[in-house]
């Protein structure tokens, strides 16, 4: 039956990719739409993703792609600043719906209200002394910078094809404390976010402050939204392929809230660019795991794979072994993206830079005699 759909798909990709070719008059300094293509995207320090409850025995890939190298505390030196009074907005101001909207400056945080997202609060202790009276004590919880397990970043992205290069400029970007509660279950964690820093609008600042703070390696899934914090991760993966299987242009019209303007029309722009970009040999693959250089047609051969049907020939009424080429575009529903960020410890200023993306496709297969989904990383593309 996958086999069937597989097959579907295949030729429903055949058809989506000349729908959604580009055509003339889009800009050429940004190839996905709208002219500013607004992202909110969330990135952790340790890891988003809750150790999953399935694993090796299923097969199944039990996290997405994660790696973090730090080089600068951010994490301390924007709490240290921000309790010292660097001005910080309200991150609740802003429509998730309409992205644009978080881009608008709000009031700042009053510091009573910075201290309890960071986690301060004040507990009432009653003490009898010997003598019966009563002694009441303000405790204060201690505010600690581990609990930021990530930041919600709110930036652009654009796409050229002529040379391949992709940048995220950050507008914002908004800590998120990770922590458990007295009303939490004993695995749930909470999610909060801090407060929001904008960056510094005034382009013109002394970019040499700016230091190599972190090389962040992530992946960026499509169309996943802030529930994958508290799923098995495998389970979520398996509703978004059996969304694609059930309808792929539906799929790809689709959009969360998240980020509502990456839909499947961008999503698709953006791995065809990048795809034709290598089989043309515009852009270098290699291999992810082994950096070994890829030509353009060993390249090509991981996404289009010959496939053996067998059909039943209709005039002699004989089953028959017949290869095509299987396009397998519409497996990749996420990237793994390398980056290095750049922070401004005076300012508080924090950039980005892309220096690799890197295709992931995600397919059923049989393992342990039953249908398990699997996960290959296709090869890995290194920008300028």
């Amino acid at each position: 039956m996958k086999t069937i759909r597989l097959s579907v798909l295949i030729a429903s990709m055949v058809f989506s990719s000349n729908l959604f070719s580009q055509i003339s008059g889009f800009r050429k300094d940004n190839l996905l739409l709208p002219e500013k293509l607004i992202i909110s995207e969330q990135v952790g320090f340790d890891s988003l993703y809750l150790a999953s409850k399935d694993s090796v025995h299923r097969n199944f890939p039990s996290m997405p792609i994660f790696d973090f190298k730090t080089y600068i505390d951010i994490k301390k030196v924007i709490v240290d600043k921000v309790l010292a009074g660097f001005k910080v907005f309200d991150p609740s101001q802003a429509n998730e719906d309409f992205p644009y909207s978080a881009l608008d400056q709000n009031e700042p945080l009053a510091l009573t209200e910075i201290q309890r997202n960071l986690g301060q609060r004040a507990d009432t202790v009653r003490k009898i002394n010997d003598d019966g009276t009563i002694e009441v004590m303000v405790a204060y919880r201690q505010i600690e910078p581990k609990e930021l397990s990530s930041f919600n970043f709110i930036e652009g992205w654009s796409l050229t094809a002529n040379p391949l290069n992709f940048h995220k400029e950050v507008f914002a970007y908004e800590p998120v404390r990770r922590y458990l509660d007295d009303f939490s279950d004993f695995d749930k964690f909470r999610y909060r976010k801090a407060f929001r820093l904008y960056n510094n609008p005034n382009y013109k600042i002394d970019k040499s402050k700016l230091k190599l703070a972190a090389q962040v390696k992530y992946e960026h899934l499509f169309n996943f939204d802030g529930v994958y914090r508290n799923e098995i991760f495998s389970d979520l993966v398996a509703k978004r392929l059996s969304q694609n299987d059930l309808d792929f242009q539906i799929s790809q019209i689709y959009s969360n809230t998240i980020s509502p303007f990456f839909n499947g029309f961008n999503q698709l722009i953006f791995i065809k660019t990048l795809l034709d970009n290598v089989y043309s040999g515009n852009a270098i693959a290699y291999d992810y795991y082994t950096s070994a250089k890829l030509t353009p047609q060993e390249a090509k051969g991981r996404v289009i794979i010959p496939k053996t049907l067998i059909i039943t020939n209709p005039l002699s009424g004989e089953n028959e072994e017949r290869t095509i080429e299987a396009d397998l575009t519409s497996e990749i529903i996420s990237v793994v993206f390398t980056e290095e960020w750049y922070f401004d410890e005076e300012t508080l200023q924090l950039e980005k830079k892309v220096v690799g993306i890197a295709p992931v496709r995600y397919f059923y297969d049989w393992a342990n005699g039953q249908e398990v989904i699997k996960r290959q990383i296709l090869f890995t593309i290194n920008l300028p």
